[in-house]
């Protein structure tokens, strides 16, 4: 799949230097940045339904715990 980007001149600047720091070219760093933020947004969502999980099962401890 392709995409057509429109940035600014200084957005294209920016993203020239931030591929450039990590030595990739700019599709490289733009596919790294999106692979990223993918596993950041699927580790929130992971943490956040096992959180529940937990918080569901241990509620009475987690109540007695707040009140401490």
């Amino acid at each position: 799949m392709s995409i057509n980007l429109r940035l600014t001149e200084e957005q294209a600047k920016h993203l020239t230097l931030l591929a450039g720091q990590a030595g990739l070219s700019k599709q490289q760093y733009m596919v790294s940045i999106i692979e990223k933020e993918f596993e950041k947004l699927v580790a929130r969502d992971y943490v956040a339904r096992h959180f529940a999980d937990i918080s569901e099962y241990r509620s009475e401890l987690l109540e007695r715990l707040k009140d401490a």
